[in-house]
């Protein structure tokens, strides 16, 4: 079984800057980590030789592959983690979190089996990735095409890549459009197009607005490629306040709302002994559409 890129790319990578990049069989079980390069590299999904290790975690929901509710994520990333530079969460423009399983992650999988928002034939893309967890779910539920996007590529080879053939039936594999990007959001254009641009029905993201400036980022990628259609939505979960760094969601919606777009709370988790947690909903402005394109 092997799978492609969904979209339009060149027949010859090697006659341009992209660098179509096929990974291995199977992950490593050493990583060096460098600077995220800003040229975007398609990752082939290529069927994996060997099952890796893996442990189940609790969504709180069910799909119709795991009636228990449960994901199958890999364990085998500790010496992988311990490669890190500092051992850090966030390594500004080398590593930002991706072999972490965020709580905030859970959260959009729960809201998107609840609200039953995936619907067949939707193109779904996933920013900031990880372990790829609402975009599994959107295969479970029978989206057309996923787009994985993670600034590290050994991100996408160790968990995100693994993860996908953990959860995911024969069938979904075999019908579905799967494509893994690495890279810096703002060279996505290179791959998804300028001028006419893949479009999107659900964008979801995790974590991803921890600062004022990434914030930014994250939101014009949303505003390039969500589908100007009435059902169209972007679906952005993380922590209320980023303390220390400048994030909050009110920025993410002050942000929003200057790029032409609304935006409201739709879901919040609170416990009282960590930070609370929102889920913010995007959509673009229907009165900002001309002739289904925005302006």
């Amino acid at each position: 079984m092997s799978f492609t890129f969904g979209f339009d790319l060149p027949s010859n990578p090697s006659t341009t800057s992209n660098t179509v990049a096929q990974l291995g069989a199977s992950p490593s079980s050493h990583t060096t980590w460098g600077h995220a390069t800003s040229t975007p590299r398609v990752i082939h999904l290529d069927e994996l030789t060997t099952a890796p290790a893996f442990c189940s975690i609790s969504v709180l929901t069910r799909t119709y592959d795991d009636p228990k509710g449960h994901f199958r994520v890999v364990k085998n990333v500790e010496g992988v983690i311990a490669d890190l530079p500092e051992g850090s969460d966030l390594v500004p423009g080398v590593y930002e979190g991706g072999l972490k399983i965020w709580e905030s992650s859970k959260d959009l999988v729960c809201y998107l089996q609840n609200q039953r928002i995936i619907r067949p034939l939707y193109r779904v893309l996933e920013l900031g990735c990880g372990h790829g967890l609402p975009g599994i779910h959107a295969l479970q539920q029978g989206a057309d095409s996923v787009v994985f996007s993670d600034l590290n590529e050994e991100v996408l080879r160790e968990v995100t890549r693994p993860n996908i053939f953990l959860n995911v039936a024969n069938r979904a594999l075999s019908s579905a459009r799967i494509s893994l990007i690495c890279g810096d959001w703002e060279a996505l254009p290179q791959i998804l197009g300028v001028d006419k641009p893949v479009d999107f029905n659900v964008i979801v993201s995790a974590e991803t607005f921890y600062t004022p400036a990434v914030t930014n980022k994250l939101l014009r990628c949303i505003h390039r490629y969500l589908a100007t259609t009435p059902e169209a939505l972007a679906l952005v979960a993380g922590k209320r306040y980023y303390f220390g760094t400048g994030g909050s969601v009110a920025n993410l919606m002050s942000q929003a709302s200057a790029l032409g777009m609304r935006s409201r709370v739709v879901a919040s988790s609170e416990d009282g002994r960590s930070n609370i947690r929102d889920i913010v909903e995007i959509r673009c402005k229907m009165e900002g559409l001309v002739r289904g394109k925005k302006i």
